[in-house]
C-alpha cells in the first residue's frame, strides 16, 4: 500500500472514532439511563384498560373493541357491515343446502378459471 491509501484508512478510522464518541456513546448512555429510570419508577409505556383484559362475550363486542382500537372511518364501517351481511346470508344458505352450495361455488370457480 502506498502512503495515500494508508492516510485514507487512518482518516476513516479517526472519523469513525469521533462519530462513536460524539453520537453513539451519548445515545447509548441516555437510553440506558431512561430504561433504568423506568425500572425504578415501575412505569411502562403500554397501558391496558380493565375491559380489554377480559375476553369478549360475543363477536359484536370483539368488533366494537377492534373498531375502537383501529378507529375505522365511517366508509370502512359501512363496507364492513355490507361484508358481514353478505357473509351471514351465505352462511344461512350453506346451512340450508350445503351440497347445492358447494356445487354452485365449484361451478363459479371453474367459470372464473376459464376467464
Amino acid at each position: 500500500m502506498d502512503a495515500v491509501a494508508i492516510a485514507k484508512w487512518i482518516a476513516a478510522v479517526i472519523v469513525l472514532i469521533v462519530f462513536y464518541r460524539k453520537v453513539i456513546k451519548p445515545f447509548i448512555g441516555k437510553a440506558l439511563e431512561l430504561s433504568a429510570k423506568e425500572e425504578i419508577e415501575g412505569k411502562t409505556h403500554i397501558t391496558f384498560d380493565e375491559d380489554e383484559l377480559e375476553p369478549p362475550d360475543n363477536s359484536a363486542e370483539l368488533r366494537r373493541r377492534a373498531e375502537r382500537s383501529l378507529e375505522l372511518s365511517q366508509a370502512d364501517r359501512m363496507e364492513q357491515i355490507k361484508y358481514d351481511a353478505l357473509r351471514e346470508k351465505l352462511r344461512r344458505i350453506t346451512e340450508g343446502a350445503p351440497r347445492q352450495s358447494s356445487n354452485t361455488i365449484g361451478a363459479l370457480l371453474k367459470d372464473n378459471d376459464r376467464h
